[in-house]
């Protein structure tokens, strides 16, 4: 896990743009589970969202994601990447996800359903 103040988002989805928010970073090559055992704010225990916890050594399903979870009008995911390790189609979302029980887009195996898929991210 990574906290981030001060995150800005900029987004052609309706409702993700924001400044000034607080974010996390879920970016680990094995699995995880719903568990929030870093306590995000707002995240859920039984829902995999923004704040799962990842089974150090355990697996290969991967996780790259942006959430971001206080000081703004949007909390969730920004981006999600999973699933990229196991040869599987891979998950791929800007948003949280329309499932009630997998908002980070774990489990969707939809990379393959995107034409274009490019991704800019900018760190300063």
């Amino acid at each position: 896990y990574n906290y981030n103040a001060n995150v800005n988002v900029v987004s052609n989805v309706d409702g993700l743009s924001g400044n000034g928010y607080l974010g996390n970073v879920e970016f680990w090559p094995y699995n995880y589970n719903a568990g929030n055992s870093k306590g995000i704010p707002g995240a859920s225990s039984s829902v995999f969202d923004w704040g799962d916890s990842p089974e150090i050594g355990i697996g290969a399903f991967g996780s790259m994601q942006v959430h971001v979870n206080q000081g703004g009008n949007y909390q969730g995911t920004i981006f999600a990447f999973n699933r990229f390790n196991e040869g599987h189609s891979a998950d791929l979302g800007i948003g949280n996800a329309p499932s009630s029980t997998f908002k980070d887009w774990s489990i969707a195996g939809n990379a393959g359903s995107y034409s274009v898929r490019t991704l800019k991210v900018f760190v300063k």
